[in-house]
């Protein structure tokens, strides 16, 4: 909590409430300080004086409340509708987090919310909003440092319904000549249910997760995503790499009919492919040629969508010019006069994918369970 006061006070810190805070102490050595308990969750800072100016006050409390807080959701053709059980009419900036991405949320004030998959964010946004106000520029550089920090993302194992409520009480008095100001963060795990069965369903990139898998051709890997830092890797050759694209599996069984792939490369990767697999064997899905900035690639063939038991869905991506492609220009430069000496010179061309992100239609099928009875 941050106080800040003009000149300093002898006004008591003190709460009813319960909770821990801990007041800065450097600079004032030879003064005693303690917290005093009168009650159960009851205590006052007694031979504590306030500062000038901003103070900064960590704490910690916990609460109970008449209602209890919670999110829960389902998909549609749009993406997620749900309801929120808690604040609603105080919140605002609602955001829906996961360790992919965030969708912008439309929070209406009986608590109901969709988050629409027209409304993913881009990577480095954090409000779903064009022009920021002062206080949602403050809220989008928390958010910022959140999402930079790699343990919080880390941590979003389920996705988060994260609101801003003003006036939130923290049960703590600094005195009766302060006036409450700021925003706080509240995050509401999303209890996601699955829809009724031949629902048509937009899964937004949000909710879908992909890691490596091994080459089915048994080749050796040389992908170019890193699971565990979940970034993709700087290149200069040719590169394949196959995922597995995870499906929430409070979602399945379900029959995919499209997925669409966006992907965000830089530098002089020469080409790219996408590709699946149909029946097990390996199929080009489409290549681009010279690619730059922006790519959208659409799979819409039922033999590539399969998805297996486990709510897997297995893609490959090749980028960079292959071998062969590079002995024919090399063996055009030859009969055009350029040496080969000269190629040896030049620095390699390095290329990145700088992001992927992914959105599934499909419709939900009955389980093999209920189809047996």
């Amino acid at each position: 909590l941050g106080v800040y006061r003009p000149e300093g006070s002898d006004s008591v810190i003190s709460t009813n409430s319960g909770g821990v805070l801990w007041p800065e102490v450097s600079g004032t050595d030879g003064t005693t300080r303690r917290m005093v308990t009168t009650d159960l969750g009851t205590f006052r800072w007694a031979g504590l004086t306030q500062p000038a100016g901003l103070a900064m006050y960590p704490v910690a409390t916990s609460g109970a409340f008449p209602n209890r807080m919670e999110a829960r959701g389902t998909l549609d053709s749009q993406g997620i509708a749900g309801r929120y059980i808690g604040q609603a009419a105080e919140a605002s900036d609602a955001v829906l987090a996961t360790q992919q991405g965030r969708i912008g949320v439309q929070l209406e004030s009986d608590g109901r919310f969709t988050a629409s998959a027209n409304d993913v964010m881009e990577p480095n946004q954090y409000l779903d909003s064009t022009f920021l106000t002062d206080v949602q520029n403050r809220r989008q550089r928390v958010l910022e440092a959140l999402f930079t920090n790699e343990t919080w993302t880390h941590s979003l194992d389920q996705p988060q319904l994260l609101l801003w409520v003003n006036d939130w009480n923290y049960g703590f008095d600094f005195g009766d000549d302060l006036q409450r100001q700021g925003d706080t963060l509240v995050t509401v795990p999303l209890q996601l249910t699955r829809p009724p069965s031949n629902t048509e369903i937009l899964v937004p990139a949000p909710l879908l997760s992909y890691s490596t898998c091994p080459p089915p051709d048994g080749s050796s890997p040389s992908g170019f995503w890193d699971d565990e830092r979940r970034e993709w890797q700087e290149r200069s050759s040719p590169s394949i790499t196959w995922l597995n694209v995870h499906i929430p599996k409070s979602l399945l069984p379900l029959q995919a009919s499209k997925l669409q792939i966006e992907i965000m490369v830089s530098g002089l990767m020469g080409q790219i492919e996408v590709m699946g697999l149909k029946d097990g064997s390996i199929v080009s899905v489409e290549k681009v040629t010279d690619p730059v900035g922006k790519l959208v690639f659409e799979i819409v063939d039922p033999g590539v969508l399969t998805v297996s038991d486990s709510g897997e869905l297995t893609i490959g991506l090749s980028a960079g010019v292959q071998p062969e492609a590079a002995a024919n220009a090399a063996s055009s430069n030859s009969a055009s006069g350029t040496t080969g000496t000269q190629n040896s010179k030049s620095p390699a061309n390095y290329w990145r994918v700088q992001s992927m992100a992914l959105q599934l239609w499909a419709v939900t099928t009955e389980s093999a369970e209920r189809t047996n009875e």
